[in-house]
């Protein structure tokens, strides 16, 4: 990806509002190929990424994950973004542990 292209990614993000489970996953993987050296971009991709996800682990603990995202592919997605958010530094991964296992059932 080249660098030049990081302003365009982070206003297509930002525009996106409240993202769906498939989107964040495109988020997460997109985050992973950012050079953390240009850290202006990289930080506002991660911190879309981390809210996102507090949003999503809020309305999962509130509702439950099934009742809030009743398709499983859609979980899956989510916890796709969520693994790769943690393995990333992006997010604590025991703060999302709970939200990890309500997704993978």
């Amino acid at each position: 990806m080249k660098k030049d292209m990081y302003p365009d990614i982070v206003k297509r993000f930002r525009q996106m509002g409240d993202m769906t489970p498939d989107q964040l996953a495109e988020l997460a993987d997109i985050l992973e190929e950012v050079s953390p050296e240009i850290y202006e971009h990289y930080r506002a991709l991660s911190d879309m990424l981390k809210g996102q996800l507090g949003q999503v682990r809020k309305i999962c603990l509130e509702r439950g994950a099934e009742a809030a995202f009743p398709e499983a592919e859609k979980r899956r997605q989510l916890l796709y973004a969520l693994e790769k958010a943690a393995a990333q530094n992006v997010i604590l991964s025991e703060k999302y542990e709970e939200l990890a296992s309500a997704l993978r059932n």
